[in-house]
């Protein structure tokens, strides 16, 4: 049986809505997919090599292999959406609902100060990579949490009474659980991306405002 070992955790002085577009054995490639400008060079431990306002790197990025980013995979669904109007958009026919077991932990993971009653499910699902361990395929993936307000509230012109908070899970594809992932105990705070080169599995925990983001490492024996 194919087993990940004990996990590497390194640190990174970086947060934001960053994403691991590219690595190899010595350097990791993270671009900023929010303002689409700024781009970081990573080395093996972490640590920033080359920031740049583009792709001008000391470095020739045609030696980085690509993440597997798959254009539809079956845990691809729903429709992007960040906040609306529950009978107007009818949320009731197409958000996924969930068991009040597994609204618990996701309330606690995004730290919400909510009743689960007020976790209305699941909106979409969208797979953002996907590697292979073994025998078993592996997707980081996110779930837009549907939260009801208890009124409706309004930001200039638009008014709304639900918002949906991104929720972001590790898993293999055969795991139905979702709840907050984790690798050999080491809890994961936003997993974005993950590739597996090298005999290693390589996972962009990207972090969140509270939390720096991390590259952890696992060799797969």
């Amino acid at each position: 049986m194919t087993k990940l070992r004990q996990p590497i955790v390194y640190p990174v002085a970086l947060r934001g809505d960053l994403h691991l577009t590219g690595a190899s054995s010595n350097y990791y490639l993270i671009e900023d997919w929010y303002t689409g400008e700024t781009n970081y060079l990573l080395d093996a431990n972490g640590h920033i090599f080359e920031t740049r306002d583009g792709w001008d790197f000391s470095v020739s990025l045609q030696t980085l292999i690509d993440p597997i980013r798959p254009y539809t995979h079956p845990l691809t669904w729903g429709i992007f959406r960040t906040r609306g109007m529950r009978e107007a958009e009818r949320v009731a026919e197409w958000v996924h609902p969930l068991t009040i077991a597994e609204k618990l932990p996701i309330i606690q993971y995004l730290q919400l100060n909510t009743s689960p009653m007020m976790i209305l499910g699941i909106a979409y699902s969208n797979v953002q990579t996907q590697v292979t361990i073994g025998a078993t395929e592996w997707v980081t993936r996110s779930l837009g949490m549907v939260e009801a307000l208890s009124e409706p509230c309004k930001v200039g012109q638009h008014t709304f009474d639900y918002v949906v908070h991104d929720y972001a899970l590790f898993h293999a594809v055969n795991d139905e659980n979702i709840t907050p992932s984790k690798i050999g105990g080491v809890s994961l705070i936003c997993p974005r991306d993950a590739m597996v080169f090298d005999g290693k599995l390589h996972v962009w925990d990207a972090g969140d405002s509270n939390y720096d983001a991390r590259i952890i490492v696992c060799e797969i024996g």
